[in-house]
């Protein structure tokens, strides 16, 4: 899974892998902005199993069927590519 951190509004390529991410926020290099995180998660939330976002996210016929994960992560302002 790669581009995840660009998804949430980092600089492309950055913070590979996402565990990078995840490490740089618990250091204080990065710092989420609290209010679009919370609209984040209420969007991911709302999303369904039939969701456009959900069905392009998953693939069993690729060797990773998660592969994909990044295109369940909604891209509306304000929400999850503004968190960073």
């Amino acid at each position: 899974m790669s581009g995840l951190g660009e998804k949430l509004g980092l600089p492309s390529g950055k913070y590979e892998p996402f565990s990078t991410v995840i490490q740089a926020e618990n250091t204080g290099v990065i710092v989420a902005n609290q209010t679009a995180s919370q609209q984040c998660v209420r969007d991911i939330g709302a999303l369904t199993c039939g969701s456009p976002e959900m069905m392009g996210a998953y693939d069993p016929s690729l060797t990773n069927p998660y592969l994909n994960i990044g295109a369940a992560i909604p891209s509306s302002l304000g929400s999850c590519p503004d968190i960073f």
